[in-house]
């Protein structure tokens, strides 16, 4: 991102991987749920 922040996308029913290619900036990591985020990795 430009002020160099990681970004993360969680797939929500809202968005999939195909949306990836069309988002303007793309995330850093891509989590299929919440619970999937190891915030001791971030």
């Amino acid at each position: 991102m430009e002020a160099g922040m990681k970004t993360a996308l969680v797939l929500s029913g809202v968005s999939n991987t195909e949306m990836i290619e069309k988002f303007p900036y793309k995330p850093d990591y891509v989590f299929n749920h919440v619970g999937e985020i190891d915030f001791t990795v971030l």
